[in-house]
């Protein structure tokens, strides 16, 4: 079962790591990657017009998004659900600490 947008704000690094990588969002994809006009990118693959993005593979025209997986135009997303900006960065400064 997808996981709603208020129990994906109150995972850990790890934990939003694990879910990242289970059935509930795994689908298959290219594993070579392929990126093009993307910025600020890490752990990519596959993807075409993404900026700010982390640890995704397989979207198209996302922004400020973490643990996404074959997904298009996404902005303030975490492990596939938009959560608005606001908590978007929040997690983000609390995923550094």
């Amino acid at each position: 079962m997808l996981k709603t947008k208020n129990e994906l704000l109150k995972m850990n690094k790890k934990e939003l790591n694990t879910y990242k990588r289970s059935e509930e969002i795994k689908e298959s994809f290219n594993k070579n990657s392929l990126c093009i006009n993307c910025s600020h990118c890490t752990d990519c693959s596959y993807c075409s017009g993404c900026s700010h993005c982390t640890d995704c593979s397989g979207c198209s025209h996302c922004t400020d998004c973490f643990n996404c997986r074959n997904v298009k135009g996404l902005k303030y997303a975490i492990c596939n659900m938009e959560v608005g900006k606001e908590a978007y960065f929040n997690k983000m400064k609390e995923l550094k600490d």
